[in-house]
This record gives C-alpha cells, structure tokens and sequence, in this order.
C-alpha cells in the first residue's frame, strides 16, 4: 500500500475527536496588599508585574477533583479508543458511536456536578472559610473580593467537538501544500505501533514481582493482569483499516487472547507463549515483523511464541513437557523494558512445538520478513 493509500483510508475511517473542557481553579490570586496586612516587612515585596505571588484556596479543593475526575475519565475513553492527530484524537467510524455516547454520558454528568457546585458555592466557601478562620482569625483579609455563583458558574464548561478531515487541497492542483497533511496522516502507523509497545512493556513489567528487594519472575498471571494485551488487540483491531498488515496480527492476538479461561491461573505453555508475543511486541520494528508473519498466515493455533533474552548465547533450549520455562534474569528483563526491548543489546528466541531457536544479538533487527516466517 503506497502512502498516499494509507493517507486516503485513514481519512476515510476517521472521526476526529476534541475535547473542550474548562475547570474553575477554586483559587484567587494573592495581592501584596495581603500579605503586607499579614507582616508589614512584605512591603519589600516585587509587584505583581514583575512576580506571581501565589494564590489562596477559597473553597474545598475536593470539591475540584471532581470535575478533574470527569475530564480524566473523557481523556482515557478518547486514549484507549483513538491515536492523536492534527491535535485531536482521531477514532474509528466503528467506534465513534460508543466514544460519543460514553462522552455524552459525562457531558451530563459534568453539568449536574456543576450546577450542584454553583447552588451550594456561598455555604461551601462559608464552611470552608470557617474551618480556617477559627485557628487564625488574621486571615479574613485572604477571603475578600470572592468571585459571585453566576462568575464560577460560567467558568465551569464540558464540550467535545467532532469531525472528519481532509486534505487541503486536491492531489492534483497542488500536491506540496498537502506536505504538513499527509505527514500526519502518514504517521497514524506509528502511533499506533507505539501506543501497542506501551502496553506490551506494561504486560512484561507485571509479569515480575519484588520480594525484598529481589525481582521474581511470575509463575502465573490471571485474566485480569491480560488487560494491557487486550488493548492492544483492540486498538489493532480497530485501526486495521489503515494498513493491510494490521488486521492479521490483531487477530492473533485475539484468538490467542480467547483461547485463555475467563478465570483461574493462567501458567505453564499459555504463559510462555502470552509472555514470548509480548516482548517481541515490545519494539516497533519487531511489531513489523510480526504484522508481516501474521500476514503470511501465521495464526494462534501455531502454536508459536517469541522470548527476549539477554547474552549471546545460541543454545536450543527444550522446554517441552512439564519442564519449566527458561529464567529470565528480571534486571534484564526491566532494562530491556525501558529500551524497549531494544533488539540490539538483547537475543530474541522464537519458539515453536518443543524447541526453541536463538537469534543472536542484533540478527533480528537484520532479518527480512522471509527469514523470520523461516523461523516461525
């Protein structure tokens, strides 16, 4: 698919996502009248033009979080949903209905918990002022020129704007203004390749345990500690549509991933195999790599798995049977996390049936797509 394909179809199955969220910070700024009504020696205090002299909380600050929460809750749907671009969040057409239905829900939310807010603003800040008052009566001056229900009210807004895009201008009148464009467009595959390695770094760091001070490598996860791999298979899946390689590796991973129970241990050869995908998923070029396996019919019922190691060692290991899987040094392992699994200071080992092969440091970085379908 040339970049031009890629730009097209990614256009066409975009939504594009802003979020326009406005919180009242709950504070008035400080005056060096304040302070110098405190202690006369704040008189040698700069100007405000010149330095910001802080601010004072004129009313529970918890009663805040609260609509931090709501925004919070809005920019994890749009994260876990879409990629961001042009700065926006740009969501599939399949899931746009859901995303606006979930932001919906928190709009309203959003405006109960306000209009709640500003009915209760005057006692609110009366009980809060009290509550200060009472161990230091000299900072009744901190509580003057407060800000009206109405004024509070008209700083606390939830909004999302929804759109699609297109190219400036068309192909043929004058391809270069479209440069900045289909840049970004462009990168979409990136994105979504690195959002997929954060989530297999956070599986490959859950799968280790400290006990004193020692990392301990898991003898088991549940399906509850499967959650960073799901997402992963989700948002594959669901931006499939942006390059033909996508969609095979999004269905592995989620007939790997339904292959699992539902509850209980997961352990022994699922374990091995969930653990092996996950680190070579780790690094994009490696994601690559796999994307174009998948796509050359690799499936779950392979029965293959992939592990990064540290050294230089080519020995076949037999984890067949009930034999336990291969150490993995945790110091290591968590190195080679923050690298992101950087192939280059670290051997990859492929596994299939009962053997596994050693790649040695740095080949896999070099392999084609038919040297690694070789392996497999």
């Amino acid at each position: 698919m040339t970049t031009q394909e890629v730009v097209s179809k990614s256009a066409d199955g975009l939504v594009c996502i802003q979020l326009d969220v406005h919180i009242w910070s709950g504070r008035r700024h400080l005056d060096k009248t304040d302070l110098i009504h405190a202690n006369k020696e704040f008189e040698k205090l700069p100007e405000k033009d010149l330095a910001n002299l802080g601010s004072v909380k004129i009313c529970d600050p918890d009663k805040i979080k609260e609509f931090q929460s709501l925004k919070n809750r809005a920019e994890t749907i749009l994260k876990r949903a879409g990629l961001p671009i042009l700065g926006s969040i740009g969501v599939p057409m399949s899931k746009f209905p859901e995303v606006w239905q979930a932001l919906t829900d928190l709009q309203i939310q959003y405006a109960n918990l306000a209009a709640a807010f500003v009915a209760s603003f005057e006692a609110g800040v009366a009980e809060w002022k009290l509550k200060h008052l009472m161990a230091h009566p000299e900072w009744e001056r901190l509580f003057r020129d407060l800000p009206t229900p109405e004024h509070v009210g008209g700083r606390l807004s939830f909004a999302f704007h929804s759109y699609r895009i297109s190219a400036p201008v068309a192909e043929d009148s004058n391809p270069s203004l479209n440069g900045h464009y289909e840049k970004q467009m462009g990168g979409l595959k990136g994105e979504l390749l690195n959002e997929v390695a954060t989530e297999a770094t956070a599986f490959v760091e859950s799968l280790f345990t400290s006990d004193n001070g020692v990392s301990k490598q898991r003898d088991f996860v549940t399906p509850k500690t499967l959650g960073p791999l799901r997402r992963a298979a989700n948002k594959l899946d669901a931006f499939s549509f942006i390059d033909p390689e996508i969609g095979p590796l999004a269905g592995f991973l989620q007939d790997l991933l339904q292959d699992l129970p539902d509850e209980g241990r997961i352990d022994g050869q699922k374990l091995i195999s969930l653990a092996s995908i996950a680190r070579l998923m780790m690094d994009r070029s490696s994601i690559k790599k796999l994307c174009a396996v998948a796509t050359n019919g690799w499936s779950a019922s392979d029965g293959v798995s992939g592990e990064i190691v540290s050294g230089d060692s080519t020995e076949v290991t037999d984890v067949s049977g009930d034999q336990e899987p291969p150490t993995v040094d945790a110091t290591q392992a968590v190195e080679a996390t923050s690298s992101q699994a950087d192939t280059t200071a670290s051997d990859v080992v492929v596994t299939q049936s009962s053997k596994a092969i050693s790649v040695p440091s740095g080949a896999a970085e070099s392999m084609d797509e038919s040297s690694l379908c070789a392996l497999l």
